[in-house]
C-alpha cells in the first residue's frame, strides 16, 4: 500500500495484484448421471419447516428418494411413487451404499439405512395411506418424509 496525502491526511490506497488462476482440474468420471443425481426435501405440504422440533434429528435434504422416478411430475402436482422395498436406498451411489443426509442444525452425516435416524424412513410418510401420501403429505410434524 502507498499512502496517499489528502488534506494533510495520510490514507492508504491499497495496491491491485494481478493473479493468475490455477488450471482447471482435469475431468474425471464419478459414475453419475442424469438419472442418477439429485436430491430430496422436506415435504412442506402440510407441516412448513419450524425449528421448534428437535433441529438436530431432523433430516431436511437427503440422496433422491429411492421411490420416485428423476424427471417425472404426478398427476395435479402429485409425487409419483413408484412400489420400491421399503427401506430401500437411494439410487444416487448404486443402491447399497446408503444415503447422505443434511439435519435442520447444518451437519452431514452418511446412513446406511433410511430409517437409521429415530427409526423413522425418510423416504416413506407414515401417514399410512398411499393416495395421501402420493400428495406429500406428513403424518406429523416429526415425520421426515422427504419428497423431490
Amino acid at each position: 500500500m502507498f499512502p496517499a496525502v489528502l488534506a494533510s491526511w495520510i490514507v492508504p490506497v491499497p495496491v491491485l495484484r494481478i493473479v493468475s488462476l490455477p488450471a482447471a482440474p482435469t475431468a474425471k468420471s464419478t459414475g453419475f448421471t442424469a438419472g442418477t443425481v439429485s436430491y430430496s426435501y422436506l415435504s412442506q405440504v402440510n407441516y412448513p419447516t419450524r425449528t421448534t422440533h428437535d433441529p438436530s434429528t431432523m433430516v431436511i435434504v437427503a440422496d433422491l428418494n429411492p421411490r420416485t422416478t428423476l424427471g417425472t411430475t404426478g398427476v395435479f402436482g402429485q409425487v409419483p411413487f413408484e412400489l420400491a422395498a421399503p427401506g430401500a436406498n437411494s439410487a444416487n451411489h448404486g443402491g447399497d451404499y446408503g444415503q447422505h443426509v443434511s439435519l435442520m442444525d447444518g451437519h452431514v452425516e452418511k446412513i446406511d439405512a433410511p430409517d437409521d435416524i429415530n427409526d423413522d424412513d425418510i423416504y416413506a410418510s407414515s401417514i399410512g395411506d398411499d393416495l395421501e401420501e402420493n400428495k406429500g403429505l406428513r403424518s406429523a410434524r416429526a415425520d421426515a418424509f422427504l419428497i423431490p
